[in-house]
Parts: C-alpha cells; sequence; structure tokens
C-alpha cells in the first residue's frame, strides 16, 4: 500500500474541526485516502489493517484505540464520506465489528475532490512523518510513535487549511486547542516534531515595546518550511521561490500593525 502515487491529500475542514471524533480522525480519513482505488473510489480494509497501517502494533494500543476507530468510521458513514450500501449498513448495525472482517465501501466523490474549506497533506510530509526515522534519530530524537504521528497530521491539516487563506498563521496554542481538541501542552510538543521533520517553522512574535513593556509572549506564527506546486506534467516541484523568513517577518508587521491599531483579535487565527 503506498500513499507515494499521490501528490496530495485533502482533509476537509469539518473532519479537521469535529473534536468529538479524537485525535486520530485525520490519520484515519487519511487511510481510506491512501487505499481507495482511483477509478472506482471503493476501498477494502478490515480493522486490523487500519491499525496497523496507523502503527498500532502492540495488542494493547489496538484494543484500546479499536472503539476510537469504528467511531470515526461510523461518523464518516453518517455523514456520507462512503455511499450508502449494504456493507455500510452491516458496518453500522453490528455492534462490535470484527477486526478482521473485511469491508467493501465506496468513497463519495464530492468529498473527495474539493475545491476549499480543506486542508492539504503532502505525500512528503506523510513520509516524514511517518516513514523517515532518520530525521528524527539525526536530530537525538526518538522517532515518532502512532499517537504523536496522529496529532502531527492533525495539528498540520489544521494549519495547512489555515495556510490555504494565507502562506502562514500566527495564533496562541490555547485558541488551537479549542479548535481542534489537543492540550496546549501536546501541541507545544507535536509542533517541536513537526519541525524536527523540517515540515514547519515557528517563531513567537515580538510584542511592541510601545503596547507591553513587561514579559509578556507574542503568538506562535507557523510557517511552512518547503512549498511545493503540481507542474502541467503532473510532477510535484518545489517552490524555488518560496523564503519561509519572509513569510515571518510578514506575521510580525501584521501583528504590529494590529496591536498598535488596537485591534481585539490578536491573531489571524
Amino acid at each position: 500500500m503506498s500513499y507515494r502515487k499521490q501528490k496530495y491529500f485533502q482533509i476537509p475542514e469539518e473532519i479537521i474541526l469535529e473534536k468529538s471524533l479524537g485525535d486520530r480522525r485525520v490519520y484515519t480519513y487519511l487511510y481510506f485516502l491512501v487505499i481507495k482505488r482511483a477509478k472506482s473510489l471503493e476501498v477494502e480494509f478490515c480493522l486490523n489493517s487500519a491499525m496497523e497501517w496507523m502503527q498500532m502494533r502492540q495488542p494493547a494500543s489496538k484494543r484500546r484505540y479499536q472503539n476510537e476507530i469504528i467511531h470515526i468510521i461510523r461518523w464518516l458513514i453518517v455523514n456520507g464520506y462512503f455511499q450508502e450500501s449494504d456493507e455500510t449498513s452491516l458496518f453500522m448495525d453490528t455492534e462490535h465489528p470484527d477486526r478482521s472482517e473485511t469491508y467493501r465501501f465506496k468513497m463519495n466523490s464530492k468529498h473527495i475532490f474539493l475545491k476549499n474549506h480543506f486542508g492539504s497533506i503532502w505525500f512528503q510530509d506523510v513520509y516524514k512523518i511517518m516513514d523517515d526515522s532518520t530525521l528524527y534519530k539525526n536530530k537525538g530524537v526518538e522517532p515518532p510513535k502512532s499517537q504523536r504521528q496522529a496529532r502531527m497530521l492533525l495539528l498540520l491539516s489544521y494549519l495547512r487549511l489555515k495556510f490555504s487563506i494565507s502562506n502562514s498563521s500566527f495564533t496562541y496554542y490555547n485558541r488551537i486547542s479549542e479548535s481542534i481538541g489537543i492540550t496546549p501542552m501536546a501541541l507545544s510538543s507535536t509542533t517541536k516534531y513537526l519541525c524536527y521533520a523540517n515540515i514547519l517553522i515557528t517563531s513567537t512574535l515580538q510584542i511592541p515595546s510601545t503596547i507591553w513593556n513587561g514579559k509578556c509572549k507574542g503568538p506562535t506564527v507557523f510557517v511552512d518550511l518547503h512549498k511545493y506546486k503540481i507542474q502541467l506534467s503532473g510532477d510535484v516541484e518545489e517552490d524555488a521561490q518560496y523564503n519561509p523568513s519572509n513569510e515571518i517577518a510578514y506575521c510580525q508587521k501584521q501583528f504590529f500593525r494590529y496591536m498598535l491599531s488596537g485591534t481585539k483579535s490578536k491573531d489571524n487565527h
């Protein structure tokens, strides 16, 4: 099963913001985007294969998160991400679906090919988060395990949703926590790992001394370390003109303008 056949994945806004689904909601939906057949949009899966792809290799972790994944899949069915069929009805009606039972669903194209209201995840991002252990070992940290990977994908899709409006986003961790349901402490750790993976860079914006003379941290700016674009040939190419430092400088100027003008909302969250 290879995610590299696809250039990037569109994660719908409503999935990103649906906190009731838990931290693995983007991870689970990404699994279906990866395994779907390109032409028919069919997915064939069992719970065991889904949990193994999400690297829940220990029996204890499988038992712990099985119900969460079932809940996510049922939410996807109810909200039209899969077309109604006897197979989806069986999954909904079975109180405790068997892990090894194979199901065949068909995804709904209107939720896959989106024009707006989504966060993009490039296949390069998925590789760095899930498979490139060297990146982390070279920086003296352990590669992320399943739970951290899930949070990395969730936070990244949320930030990319914001980047679709502008090339960067600045906000406070507690604001992000309110939006996606990850605690501020876990968000801080997750952000560090996205930086270890060479996906993001961050900076704390400075509050103008004319506004605040004491010690007070400004919001955090989140910026993509790399920008990619799809060529007419269909190949993915890194944008050589992109400079993340320019994005940070732009956010600092924008934040200064908000602060000096007395704007109540101090972020572009």
